[in-house]
């Protein structure tokens, strides 16, 4: 158990960043199937709104997905 508690920050460090990216990743099938059903509806200001989060959702992501990557980054090259 004394590597257990030896290692416990190094594996959270690697795993937290990671956890993240994945749901960051798994979110993008949605953000796509959100952003072919508000192309084929109809011109409207409701849309418009919608238009503009789905710009923010997409910017979220995936400034998500780099900086999660980068976090996990460090572990991966030094171990």
């Amino acid at each position: 158990m004394t590597w257990a508690s030896v290692m416990r920050w190094p594996i959270l460090s690697a795993v937290i960043p990671r956890l993240f990216e994945i749901g960051f990743v798994y979110s993008q099938p949605f953000l796509i199937n959100r952003a072919i059903k508000l192309a084929q509806s109809p011109k409207s200001e409701e849309n418009n709104n919608v238009g503009y989060g789905l710009i923010g959702a997409y910017v979220i992501v995936y400034a998500g997905i780099a900086v999660s990557f980068l976090a996990t980054l460090p572990n991966v090259l030094t171990h």
